[in-house]
């Protein structure tokens, strides 16, 4: 009952409390909130014949939990019974997406203790930490997907926006390949590019603005790499390093097809060597399929063995 809420709030906000002068709490008061029924206890000083409020403290009258604070909001805030607070859902998904791999990402609901995804209205990731707010979408389909995210705590639940992504895949096949060794000075790696837009629809738009790289690098410094290719192409590089651990590796990337574009039923193919300026070494190597912009693929990094 009453007294014994007015007990549990002196005793949790006795510190605070010890600093009022000639304190004095007022009538303590019930209220219904957030689906439950509060006790509110204000705390008066009384200097000079003027009273004036210090300290306001709710207390909840089934489990005696306590908030307080300088006056009646922020005692109740300090209880922190609320629901999830609004945020908002979005993605790194395409318009349209071309790869059915995306991110979706939301922004922090106040309050919240964990996160569902539904796609589609079908749960696909249930009672997420309240840290996490990203979840990765892979492997989609043609077609409409939906997307929201449920906030939950004890308290209740608040839904995001609903986040609406079209999947429309690309009907481009590739394929790359390049020889696993070499023999320096003379026998160069040779190199297989192999694009086909297998759209039966010829009146459709071609797929546009195709861009292949090939990324080479090596631990050894001073190594030159070349590439050779029919005249048609016309090739571009950049030089980097970076380190990878303690290891410093020096890398080249070359642009072998820049900005093409591929029609229905077209098909590009491709052939190239690779040649390196000293023998006895590993170079690694990565391929980079680059459409419209958008990463379509990055191969995993194999080795290349120069020999002498």
């Amino acid at each position: 009952g009453p007294k014994t809420a007015r007990d549990t709030y002196t005793s949790e906000a006795s510190q605070e409390l010890f600093t009022v002068l000639n304190r004095r709490n007022g009538n303590t008061l019930i209220y219904p909130l957030g689906g439950s029924i509060y006790y509110y206890i204000p705390t008066y000083s009384n200097v000079s014949g003027l009273q004036e409020l210090q300290l306001a403290g709710f207390v909840e009258a089934f489990t005696r939990e306590v908030g307080y604070g300088s006056n009646a909001f922020d005692a109740y805030s300090d209880l922190e019974n609320f629901p999830p607070g609004t945020f908002t859902l979005i993605s790194t998904a395409g318009t349209p997406d071309i790869d059915g791999n995306f991110l979706l990402n939301w922004s922090t609901s106040s309050f919240a203790d964990s996160y569902s995804v539904y796609q589609n209205n079908s749960l696909i990731a249930e009672n997420l930490p309240s840290t996490q707010r990203n979840l990765q979408i892979n492997d989609l389909t043609n077609g409409i997907y939906e997307y929201y995210v449920v906030a939950k705590n004890n308290y209740g639940t608040k839904n995001s926006n609903n986040l609406t992504i079209t999947v429309s895949i690309l009907p481009l096949n590739f394929d790359f390949e390049i020889d696993e060794s070499m023999i320096f000075p003379s026998d160069l790696a040779s190199f297989r590019i192999e694009l086909e837009n297998f759209n039966t629809n010829y009146s459709a738009s071609p797929i546009q603005n195709i861009q292949v790289n090939l990324t080479l690098f090596t631990a050894v410094p001073g190594v030159d790499f070349s590439i050779q290719v029919p005249p048609a192409y016309s090739t571009s590089n950049s030089t980097y390093s970076f380190f990878a651990g303690p290891i410093q590796y020096f890398g080249i990337n070359f642009t072998i097809i820049n900005s093409i574009n591929l029609n229905s039923g077209e098909i590009l193919g491709l052939n190239g060597l690779l040649n390196c300026s000293v023998g006895d070494i590993l170079v690694r190597y990565r391929w980079t399929l680059i459409v419209d912009g958008l990463v379509l693929y990055t191969s995993s990094i194999g080795i290349i063995e120069v020999l002498t």
